[in-house]
């Protein structure tokens, strides 16, 4: 792993005066790193910096044995914030890019005030993963101490976690949410808060293990939380009732699990993942079918639990319509939807089976199913927009639901 000093060139450099070290000097003396990064002006009215940098970059590899690169930005105004940064920031990508597993120190002491105001912003920020270090003017510096420091920009730091954790908590992405909480809680200097940051890190996480379906995870994560955050009981008690309602059936699920599984499309698609979005979507309007079908004509979805009778009859009608059962004796979405339409006349249900099953066609196409063929925000809104009517015709409170989106949105993360 290399060390690396990033640094802007000023006008001390490289001697403050006759005899005495810049800053930068001073910095790669106490420092030592294997390469310095230097950063200049090369605008045609700023032809001395040019030379200040050209002899700070010999001094460096004559007397330090390090490697110096030049890098000449066009920046005729010292002073321009907007300019510094735009052109800091394009550097600090390539430095990601580049030295992503080597140690970056970044001397903030040369260059205008503006360029360590840039410097700082980047780094608090994390676009720049370095350490700031600053150099003491030399008749500041006490006998015998060092005059080179390191800057603790803890404060900006964590202003900037945070900032990233809500912004990640507002579009759903509870995972990216949790870890930098989790940075929030190990970068603060304050106990209070590490705590709060720690459990709202766990918060976080159980919604993500909700997301992916992890159930018994989330609600392990959910109880920690419960101290600091009064809905993580709300959430943890409906989760137990999930928990409990899979558990108990394995064919046909109750209007908890679809209310649910609907709340999770939503947030599909929130994302911006509309295949996955759609996929939850008829997912959820299968299981629908199979309620439907108990719940109004007394058919299982597995026909093994079916009276004998009435089973030979379904099975004949499914026959003769080469509709076939899996293996286990459970029904496909294909059979149930004749089930009800054809075998028991059930009329309330054709508009629903009519509007989804061009969209069942989509989503087998799509890359999350049997093909690679892109869904787009229109059909996904369109199948969750259809999809809830139905859900409101079953009996789902879906405004209500503790993870309903509008309901996560108007929780606060704060520390």
């Amino acid at each position: 792993m290399a060390r690396l000093l990033i640094s802007a060139v000023g006008n001390r450099d490289p001697y403050a005066s006759a005899g005495v070290d810049g800053p930068i000097l001073t910095t790669v003396t106490h420092l030592q790193p294997d390469e310095v990064h230097l950063l200049f002006s090369a605008s045609p009215n700023r032809s001395s910096m040019v030379r200040e940098a050209r002899e700070t970059q010999e001094v460096i590899e004559k007397q330090h044995r390090a490697t110096a690169f030049l890098h000449p930005l066009d920046l005729p105004d010292p002073t321009d914030y907007d300019a510094i940064l735009g052109a800091f920031r394009q550097f600090a990508s390539q430095i990601r890019e580049k030295h992503h597993d080597d140690e970056i120190m970044v001397a903030i002491s040369s260059g205008t005030p503006a360029m360590q105001g840039c410097w700082l912003l980047l780094i608090s920020q994390r676009e720049l993963p370095g350490l700031p270090f600053y150099t003491s003017d030399p008749q500041f510096v006490e006998e015998g101490k060092i005059p080179v420091r390191g800057v603790s920009i803890g404060f900006l730091q964590e202003d900037a976690l945070l900032k990233i954790s809500k912004q990640h908590y507002q579009n759903f992405h509870f995972y990216s949410a949790s870890r930098a909480l989790k940075n929030l809680s190990q970068a603060s200097p304050d106990a209070d808060r590490r705590q709060r940051a720690e459990i709202l890190s766990r918060y976080c996480e159980a919604l993500a293990l909700w997301d992916d379906y992890r159930l018994k995870e989330a609600k392990g994560k959910l109880r920690e939380a419960e101290r600091w955050f009064p809905t993580a009981r709300v959430k943890r008690e409906v989760l137990e009732q999930l928990v409990s309602d899979q558990k108990r059936s394995t064919t046909e699920e109750s209007i908890l699990i679809f209310t649910d599984l609907f709340h999770n499309a939503e947030r599909c698609f929130r994302r911006g993942q509309y295949a996955d979005a759609l996929a939850r979507t008829m997912r959820t309007y299968e299981g629908v079918l199979k309620w439907w079908l108990r719940n109004h004509h007394g058919v299982p979805g597995n026909l093994n639990e079916l009276e004998i009778g009435k089973r030979e009859k379904i099975k004949k009608f499914l026959d003769k319509r080469s509709l076939r059962l899996d293996p286990r004796g459970h029904l496909m979405r294909h059979a149930v939807e004749r089930l009800l339409l054809e075998f028991f006349g059930d009329k309330s249900i054709e508009s629903w089976i009519q509007k989804l099953d061009p969209l069942a066609e989509l989503r087998n196409s799509s890359i999350v199913a049997h093909g690679t063929q892109e869904v787009a925000k229109a059909k996904a809104a369109e199948g969750l927009a259809i999809l809830k009517e139905l859900l409101v015709e079953c009996g789902c409170n879906l405004d209500e639901y503790p993870m309903a989106s509008e309901k996560l949105l108007s929780e606060s993360i704060s520390i």
